[in-house]
Order: structure tokens, then sequence, then C-alpha cells
């Protein structure tokens, strides 16, 4: 058995589900093979996130959403405190995809978080009431629902930010 397979065979043995699956740095020999799990998990991550993109914009009337925006909820919901309950990385950051979705297309705003202490100061300064909402049990049961769909389940990552998600920003350069 390779070392890359090590990581597979504990949810063979336990069964563990997505949802109680835990996180770790991956075993594998080299960085280049880190490396190339996490491009692929990524990719995985984006495909998911265009297609939920796609069938949203096309059902939705006026309120549309961009790929660069998903894959920023994302990466914040797959950074949230995971002590609140059992659900890995992934689940989050598909939970929020699912709450931002919801709330856009004109959910019960009651049915789809649970409120946060108090809003926070995103990087850019902007006053974020979202920051502290939670995803509500029924965003978390349509996220494990997507993990399943879109073949998310084997995230193994100490960190969201092992993965190739951040958005391509042109970077201009004066020449002296």
């Amino acid at each position: 058995m390779e070392p890359s397979e090590l990581h597979r065979l504990e949810y063979d043995i336990t069964g563990l589900t997505p949802k109680a699956q835990p996180e770790s740095s991956f075993c594998v020999s080299s960085e280049n093979e880190r490396d190339a799990i996490a491009i692929a998990y990524s990719v995985k991550v984006i495909n998911a996130l265009s297609n939920k993109m796609r069938d949203f914009n096309s059902s939705s009337g006026t309120s549309k959403v961009s790929l660069a925006q998903l894959k920023e909820v994302f990466h914040r919901g797959a950074q949230e405190n995971k002590e609140i309950n059992e659900y890995n990385s992934a689940v989050w950051g598909m939970a929020r995809v699912n709450l931002v979705l919801s709330l856009k297309s004109g959910g019960n705003f009651l049915e789809l978080f649970e409120p946060g202490i108090q809003a926070t100061e995103d990087f850019r300064g902007e006053l974020d009431f979202t920051q502290d909402w939670l995803p509500s049990d029924k965003c978390f049961e349509k996220a494990v629902e997507d993990i399943q769909k879109y073949d998310l389940q084997d995230f193994c990552f100490g960190s969201v930010n092992e993965l190739y998600l951040e958005n391509y920003t042109r970077m201009e350069i004066d020449i002296l």
C-alpha cells in the first residue's frame, strides 16, 4: 500500500462518515504528492461551487453570485469553529455556501442560521453581520448531500489554507 492511501484506510476500517471524519495533515511521502492531492481536491471544490453558482444563477431572478464570491464563502466557512459540532471543514464550507445562497434566494431568514453574538469587521474593514452566524441544521444536511454528490468526502487537510482556492487578482507592476 502506498503512503498516500493510508489516510483512506483509516476511513475504510472505522467506517466514519464525512460528518465525523477527523482532519489531519495528510500522510504522504513528498511535498509534490501533497500538492498534487491538494490541487485535485481544490479542482473538485471549484467544480462543485461552479455547479452551485450555475444552478443558482439560472433559477434566480435578479440576484446572482460569482464563483469568486462562493470560493470566499466556502473558505470562510471551512475556517469556522469546528468545536461547535462534529462536521469537518468541507461540510462547514459547503454549509456556509448553502446559507448564503438560501439568503440570496429569499429563504426564510430565521430558519437559515443560528445567530452569533456580535457583528465583526472583516479584512476590508467593512461590517459583516453574517460573520458570526452559524448555518442551520438544514444547511448542514444539504452540505452533507453536496459533499457526497461532488465526491468531496475525502477532506484530509489540516486547514483549508492548504487548498488552492484563492481568487486571481491581477498585479500591476510599474517598471522604472
